[in-house]
């Protein structure tokens, strides 16, 4: 499955990338309320990554960011 070979190499590119926040989940179609909760927190990771390393968003039409 494709998701298990990205889910496989996703840790040594999250480092070669500076740490970026990076989420692997697999979708099934089923409902589960943890989806919700694993992409708040991985959201909240993203915000504190983009503020830790000063990312600033200058177009939000397009979300450029510098």
């Amino acid at each position: 499955m494709p998701g298990t070979i990205v889910a496989s190499v996703s840790g040594d590119f999250k480092k070669d990338h500076n740490n970026i926040p990076w989420l692997n989940f697999a979708y099934d179609g089923q409902q589960d309320g943890s989806i919700e909760t694993h992409l708040q927190a991985f959201m909240h990771q993203v915000h504190e990554y983009f503020v830790g390393n000063n990312f600033h968003i200058v177009n939000k039409d397009t979300a450029t960011v510098y």
